[in-house]
């Protein structure tokens, strides 16, 4: 009974089940589990879209993402799409909220002719 106890532990904690998923970035903290996101622990309310966007761009921290793929990852089931021009509109309103200056972002950076990437 012991050593199922063992095996059981062990599998918790690699499967992460316990542990909240939690992104630290400066001065942003993004709680996964909550879909909340936090600017010098001051909550950021965002819209499901803006979320989404900036969820997949903080998994992806460092990586180059293209519009094309950010469009597809955007594609919900419902049918609903989001276009080129939304998506650039979505990205100014996350800066807007989330960047001390928005003309000249330390979050969001923009890869001229490629898309977008988060972080240095």
């Amino acid at each position: 009974m012991e050593v199922l106890k063992f095996k059981i532990n062990a599998i918790l904690k690699r499967s992460d089940i316990h542990s909240k998923k939690l992104f630290v970035y400066k001065d942003l903290k993004i709680d996964f589990d909550a879909k909340r996101v936090y600017k010098r622990n001051e909550e950021i309310r965002l819209s499901a879209t803006e979320y989404k966007l900036l969820e997949i761009l903080c998994k992806n921290k460092g990586r180059a993402m293209t519009k094309e793929i950010l469009l597809d990852k955007l594609w919900d089931y419902n049918g609903n799409y989001v276009d080129d021009n939304t998506l650039s509109v979505n990205i100014r309103r996350i800066r807007k909220k989330i960047e001390d200056d928005s003309k000249n972002p330390e979050y969001i950076i923009t890869l001229f002719g490629i898309g977008y990437t988060f972080g240095e």
